[in-house]
């Protein structure tokens, strides 16, 4: 459960940033978020 809601915590940190960057520090956040979606 712990795992599960910081998880929870990074992505929700990692879409803040996203949405208030627009330029190479986004796309490496998107590629950040999906590691971290693919990874158990």
């Amino acid at each position: 459960m712990a795992c599960e809601f910081q998880k929870a915590l990074v992505q929700s940190y990692l879409v803040h940033q996203l949405e208030s960057k627009q330029d190479l520090c986004h796309h490496k956040g998107l590629l950040q978020t999906e590691a971290l979606v693919h990874v158990d």
